[in-house]
């Protein structure tokens, strides 16, 4: 009696980890068009809220730093929400790396995409180059973070702890190069 209680809670199981699984694929495959629309928004979010708090994670002004914070932020946002999509087996802190690592990729891209629009090619600065590359960077941040979220290694909670600190040391290092 025993024995087929356990197997039918394992059979259970199965079929939620299934879903749960199928369920992050889909949510993955939704969060760069998503996002995009979300930073739309986002650009904006000072404008409607002038409070300091607000203007650490929304852009005030129109330089490339300011901007890095529409991909930043709301990527990390969305892939803590995406942890809800995750199987109840996978590492808390490896999706964490996964999503800082994500972030940093998102970045990265806006910055090369950015170099490479506007210095090598000369193109104009304007709306749609602009949803492109933040299309672009959204997408390539989940692919790193599906790339990454399945580490599980014993060094994963180390990991977290240098791309936390290298985000840190970045951040105040430019905060001292913007004055």
């Amino acid at each position: 009696m025993n024995g087929n209680y356990e197997a039918s809670r394992n059979a259970f199981e199965n079929v939620e980890t299934a879903a749960k699984s199928s369920s992050f694929r889909l949510f993955s495959a939704i969060l760069p068009f998503a996002l995009t629309l979300l930073a739309s928004g986002w650009h904006f979010l000072y404008d409607l809220f002038p409070y300091p708090l607000v203007s650490a994670f929304a852009p005030v002004g129109e330089s490339l730093f300011q901007h890095l914070k529409i991909v930043f932020y709301p990527f990390l946002a969305a892939w803590a929400t995406g942890s809800l999509f995750r199987e109840k087996t996978h590492d808390p802190t490896a999706h964490f790396v996964a999503g800082v690592a994500g972030a940093i990729a998102a970045v990265m891209s806006v910055i090369s995409f950015d170099y490479l629009v506007s210095e090598v090619f000369g193109a104009p600065s304007v709306l749609p180059v602009h949803i492109l590359n933040t299309f672009t960077s959204f997408t390539i941040a989940t692919i790193i973070g599906n790339r990454f979220k399945d580490i599980g290694s014993p060094n994963s909670e180390i990991i977290a702890v240098v791309l936390t600190l290298s985000i840190v040391a970045v951040c105040v290092a430019v905060c001292f190069n913007a004055g």
